[in-house]
């Protein structure tokens, strides 16, 4: 079952008590000291942060291993035991990129918009529904086959799974049980191809 995401509140009390809030602190309090401006701060040698080297692929790492055994971004679907009815829903989607290659800034630029956007509305109570999905399906991939020299579907199950290990590395809020390709049967079964 999905923990809900909570903010990390002694941290954000610790800061608030840091030396960076005494900058801000209001003028005429005695016991302040001289007022400093912020490219003057210095950070107190003794705060905990100050005393530990920020190791990003650590913390992240940690952090993407924790969201995973928890299943922390995975929307529970109606009828199933852990759906909660009284949630206000949200349904956020930012695209289905094509898998004809390696993911890119642009990818990148797109996805954080559409993360901070399910944050948010996580943040206020909402159930988020935040698949990934790719356009799989046509020229794209065709003439990714070509650069390749592979089959179609293996050329384009390599871009996914390269697609799917950056977004993780990213920390991007999806629920991968979600996940979906255009050029998957199930996905196209029914379909005729024509309008």
């Amino acid at each position: 079952m999905a923990r809900p995401v909570q903010p990390d509140q002694s941290r954000h009390e610790f800061l608030l008590r840091s030396s960076f809030a005494r900058i801000y602190a209001p003028i005429g309090h005695v016991d302040q000291g001289p007022v400093r401006t912020l490219s003057a701060w210095q950070p107190d040698r003794k705060t905990p942060e100050s005393t530990e080297r920020y190791d990003p692929a650590a913390i992240e790492r940690k952090w993407q291993l924790v969201w995973e055994a928890e299943n922390t971004w995975v929307v529970a679907n109606p009828g199933s035991p852990e759906f909660d009815e009284s949630k206000p829903k949200s349904y956020v989607l930012e695209m289905l990129p094509y898998p004809s290659g390696e993911p890119h800034v642009g990818h990148l630029k797109t996805y954080s918009v559409g993360d901070a956007i399910a944050h948010f509305r996580r943040r206020r109570g909402f159930s988020v529904l935040h698949p990934m999905g790719y356009d799989a399906f046509g020229l794209p991939a065709e003439n990714n086959a070509i650069q390749t020299g592979e089959h179609p579907r293996e050329a384009t199950e390599k871009s996914i799974a390269s697609f799917r290990e950056q977004f993780m590395r990213w920390g991007i809020s999806i629920d991968w049980t979600r996940e979906f390709g255009t050029h998957q049967p199930a996905t196209t079964a029914g379909h005729s191809g024509s309008s």
